[in-house]
C-alpha cells in the first residue's frame, strides 16, 4: 500500500507531463487524468512506467 497518493489533472500536457511526474516520490501511487483524451496529447508513452493513465472524452474540468 503506497504511503502517498498524487493525481493529476491534465490538458493539453504532454511536453511538460514526464517533467512533473519525475519530480514526485519514487514510491507514490501516481494517477494522470487526461481532460479530452481525443486532443491527442498525453498517451502511455508520454509516463513513466507505472503512472495510471485516465483518459476523458471532453474535458470535465478540474472540479469533476
Amino acid at each position: 500500500m503506497p504511503k502517498l497518493s498524487v493525481i493529476i489533472v491534465a490538458y493539453k500536457s504532454r511536453e511538460t507531463i514526464g517533467k512533473c511526474v519525475s519530480s514526485l516520490p519514487t514510491d507514490a501511487e501516481i494517477f494522470v487524468i487526461e481532460n479530452r483524451a481525443d486532443s491527442g496529447n498525453i498517451d502511455e508513452t508520454s509516463l513513466p512506467t507505472g503512472v495510471r493513465l485516465i483518459q476523458n472524452d471532453k474535458n470535465l474540468g478540474f472540479g469533476r
